[in-house]
C-alpha cells in the first residue's frame, strides 16, 4: 500500500516531547473534545484491553503499566498524524498566493441569487 509519508521521525519525536511536557492524559482529553468519536473508540478499546489483561492473571501493577504504555502509544500516533496534517496544510497555504486562497475558481463560484 503506498504511503504519503507525512509522519517522519522528527514529528514523532515532537509528539513524544509534547506528551512528556503536557502529559498523556491532557492530550487524550483534548482529543476527546476535538474528535469525540475517535476518542470514544480509543477509550473503549483501552478499557477492553484492561479487562482482558485482568483475566490473564496479570497483577494490577502490570496492567497499569501496560495500559499507560498503550495510551502513550496511541497519543503519540494520533498527535504525530495531527502535527503532520497541520504542517501539510501550512505548506500548501504558504505556496499559494493569498488572493488565490481567498477567491474561488470560476467553476466553484456560487451562482448569483435569482430574484
Amino acid at each position: 500500500m503506498p504511503s504519503d509519508q507525512l509522519v517522519d521521525a522528527k514529528i514523532i519525536l515532537e509528539a513524544m516531547a509534547e506528551l512528556k511536557r503536557r502529559g498523556t492524559w491532557t492530550v487524550l482529553q483534548e482529543l476527546e473534545r476535538a474528535e469525540p468519536e475517535l476518542a470514544g473508540f480509543v477509550f473503549e478499546e483501552v478499557s477492553l484491553l484492561h479487562t482482558r489483561l485482568f483475566k490473564t492473571g496479570a497483577t494490577p501493577r502490570q496492567i497499569k503499566i501496560l495500559q499507560r504504555q498503550v495510551q502513550r502509544m496511541l497519543a503519540v500516533a494520533i498527535t504525530s498524524l495531527s502535527l503532520a496534517h497541520r504542517r501539510l496544510w501550512e505548506q500548501k497555504v504558504e505556496r499559494m498566493p493569498l488572493l488565490q486562497c481567498a477567491m474561488p475558481d470560476d467553476d466553484d463560484a456560487p451562482d448569483p441569487p435569482s430574484k
